[in-house]
């Protein structure tokens, strides 16, 4: 599976199978530019697009199942502008945006929102979420775009920022956190 600027692409080792939004189709895929792919339990993909929102797809019926920002419900996904996903070790999923912050997602089609709020110390640091890590202790990273890298602390739903400070010389090198990794070296 690729995820295009234009589409979807399953390659099945001799040719190319390409899926993309087609708007008199209500079962295709909510937008052809795809930031990210995950692949749950039940052999669902889950795609992050920039502008269509999350999309489930079912690949026996090979059918797109949309997730989308709508005023009207305060549970649905905060941002249809998702950079990032990641499932944890619990089958949470997790939906990191461009502008609207963290997203997880509960199985009851609800998602709970963790959004910057700069009068809330304990909130995400920034809006614009660029990469989720769950590490090997399941303790859950999120990068940012401007501000810095954050911890969360799932008993308190809140987040610990570490920031790059120019007096100290082994603080974060930049506040733009754009990809997380876990190296086998604890």
């Amino acid at each position: 599976w690729f995820g295009t600027r234009d589409g979807l692409n399953k390659f099945d080792g001799y040719t190319f199978t390409v899926y993309k939004n087609n708007p008199s189709d209500t079962n295709s895929i909510t937008n052809n530019i795809i930031n990210d792919i995950v692949e749950d339990k039940q052999g669902h993909l889950w795609i992050a697009t920039w502008g269509g929102g999350l999309n489930r797809l079912n690949r026996e019926s090979e059918k797109f199942e949309h997730y989308t920002h709508d005023n009207k419900r305060p549970a649905s996904l905060a941002s249809n502008l998702i950079n990032t996903l990641l499932l944890d070790n619990k089958g949470t999923l997790w939906v990191g945006t461009e502008d609207a912050g963290l997203d997880a997602y509960s199985r009851q089609n609800e998602f709970e929102h963790f959004a910057h709020d700069p009068l809330l110390k304990g909130s995400i640091s920034h809006s614009s979420v660029k990469d989720i890590l769950e590490d090997s202790k399941h303790n859950l990273w999120i990068g940012t775009n401007e501000r810095g890298l954050n911890l969360f602390d799932s008993r308190t739903r809140s987040f610990k920022h570490f920031f790059h400070n120019d007096n100290q010389p082994h603080s974060l090198s930049s506040n733009a956190v754009k990809v997380i990794f876990e190296d086998s070296h604890r």
